[in-house]
């Protein structure tokens, strides 16, 4: 029986021909801007280095809607307080107290200043118990992670180990914030080998509110799946042709 050439066979199947032509181009295509989002190898953000002292972590500042609880002498005063919108807590009888933007200690001379007005020496106690104003987020992909972005409230103390720990562990990582100018993002990748197995701080950065720390558990496999995915689909397209 006389073999069809490979002439005949694409002027015969010259529509799977050019699906299979355009398949292998965006497989190529999105394997390559994979792989430049996650090598290590990335091209750093021009605010890479010098800027990021431009994002200072500082102590947690207190805004709405966060919760406050004040422990004081008076049992009219103890209890959980709500930042309103407007950044203030109603001490109830006593009236309000501006809060927002402040730190836990300037929240508490805050509020001992507004009682000395009716109470003879205040001293209370101000601690947050619900963080609720300020947010990062976890973007996680792996066979064993699966692909999901998580919302995790931020206390102002957590690091890039403490976001990594949220989903279990990840072979590649790094964290994107917004840069000074707020137009672009800063790429901050990180060395997550030397923070687990060298005790290096270096690149355990310290997460500020909007960030987004990326994990990735296998590196190659992401666009060695997607290959792998695709030739599977022409394999299919060429057998039934």
């Amino acid at each position: 029986m006389h073999k069809p050439s490979l002439v005949n066979i694409v002027r015969k199947n010259l529509g799977v021909t050019i699906v299979v032509i355009l398949a292998l181009g965006l497989t190529v295509s999105i394997a390559l801007v994979l792989s430049a989002v996650v090598s290590e190898s990335t091209e750093p953000s021009p605010y890479m280095s010098e800027d990021v002292q431009y994002f200072p972590p500082g102590p947690y500042r207190i805004g709405s809607p966060d919760v406050l609880h004040i422990e004081a002498r008076s049992q009219a005063i103890t209890g959980d307080y709500l930042v309103a919108p407007d950044g203030t807590i109603n001490l109830r009888q006593y009236g309000s107290v501006q809060v927002g933007g402040k730190t836990v200690a300037e929240a508490k001379a805050a509020v001992d200043n507004h009682l000395a007005e009716f109470l003879e020496s205040p001293d209370v106690v101000v601690e947050v118990v619900g963080f609720n104003s300020k947010v990062y987020y976890i973007v996680a992909h792996g066979k064993e992670l699966g692909d999901k972005v998580i919302r995790v409230p931020l206390t102002g103390d957590e690091t890039v180990l403490d976001a990594v720990a949220q989903v279990g562990s990840g072979e590649t990582v790094w964290l994107i914030r917004r840069a000074p100018d707020n137009c672009s993002d800063v790429i901050l990748p990180v060395d997550f080998d030397a923070i687990v197995q060298g005790g290096s701080t270096a690149t355990n950065y310290q997460i500020l509110s909007g960030d987004r720390v990326f994990v990735i558990e296998e590196n190659e496999g992401v666009v060695t799946g997607l290959i792998n995915k695709v030739g599977n689909f022409l394999q299919r397209l060429l057998g039934d042709s």
